[in-house]
């Protein structure tokens, strides 16, 4: 996709096209103005309920349970092996990768609580 200004002394706008949209024209030059595209069709609002949908959600539900625990355990490693570690060198190194430890945490409790949500919605429903 190129992007070209369109020229002197009209309204400066960019404007995109493809060079489809330039093989279409009829006389070989560049259009100035919009191209008008055309509108996506709305997202659908439920899956079939069949077996392997079910069983992909189920799977994909698990994975997500089983990054969660684990990006929490390596928040909480990291965290909490300064105080575990005898070497003060080492010490000082871990404890400086705190910020990684706090974010692996935050991320682990997040895929979590997105695992339970789901789990939650998925009871409610007939």
């Amino acid at each position: 996709m190129a992007f070209h200004r369109e020229p002197p002394g009209t309204e400066q706008r960019i404007v995109a096209f493809s060079g489809a949209a330039l093989r279409g024209t009829l006389t070989g030059r560049a259009q100035w103005g919009k191209i008008r595209c055309m509108p996506l069709p709305n997202a659908p609002t439920r899956r079939p309920n069949n077996p392997g949908t079910r069983q992909a959600d189920k799977k994909a539900n698990n994975e997500l349970l089983i990054k969660g625990i684990l990006c929490s355990l390596i928040g909480l490693g990291v965290l909490l092996s300064p105080y575990f570690i005898t070497s003060p060198g080492m010490q000082g190194i871990v404890a400086k990768a705190s910020l990684v430890g706090w974010f692996a945490l935050v991320l682990g409790v997040a895929f979590i609580g997105l695992y339970v949500r789901r789990r939650m919605t998925a009871a409610v429903k007939p």
